[in-house]
């Protein structure tokens, strides 16, 4: 069920527990992307880097603060009458953010400023992908779960905390042996399955 109109006058739906395991699958994938601007790549900027711990919780602040934009994205969903266009473009936005942020690690090696730039960028594109894919996954989710809202939203968010821990678990172990240019190859193919 894709069509918000349904829900506005109050027709409801109730899916199967699969197809909500098939749902939820979608915030793994949110979970797994956003995990590692806010572990790994924090990691690598202080320790590998060897940059203040300040520049990553700036740009993880900047991730936060661009998902202030979260409502206008719930009400574009609503509008515009469905919602799969708005996770699959914000998952898309958040990969490019994410990829985005391992290519500014590479970078910095060799141009601090140029990886300044593209850090920017690519957590701002991460925020606002995380903004548009929640938002309109959870209103989704909402929409189409009937009586069954909170267990539901318990399914939603224990994959949400699967697809970080696989994610990040699964980088830290495709990084070893360590380098800039793994690291971008890894987040690339972390990216395509997400």
């Amino acid at each position: 069920h894709d069509d918000c109109r349904l829900c506005v006058k109050g027709a409801g739906m109730s899916v199967g527990w699969l197809t909500l395991v098939r749902l939820c699958l979608v915030n793994a994938a949110i979970g797994g992307l956003a995990a590692l601007p806010l572990n790994l790549f924090n990691r690598l900027m202080t320790v590998e880097l060897a940059l203040p711990a300040l520049l990553p919780g700036l740009l993880v602040a900047l991730h936060y603060g661009v998902q202030l934009t979260r409502p206008v994205w719930g009400h574009r969903s609503d509008i515009k009458g469905g919602r799969t266009p708005f996770i699959l473009g914000g998952i898309a936005v958040v990969a490019l953010g994410v990829v985005g942020a391992a290519w500014g690690i590479r970078l910095a090696e060799t141009s601090m400023v140029w990886a300044f730039a593209v850090w920017f960028f690519a957590y701002a594109a991460i925020g606002l992908g995380i903004g548009a894919a929640g938002t309109s996954f959870l209103a989704l989710l909402a929409s189409v779960t009937g009586p069954r809202k909170g267990a539901s939203a318990t399914l939603a968010w224990l994959f949400l905390i699967a697809g970080a821990i696989f994610a990040s678990v699964g980088t830290g172990i495709a990084l070893e042996p360590y380098s800039a240019t793994r690291l971008v190859g890894v987040v690339s193919v972390v990216s395509l399955i997400a």
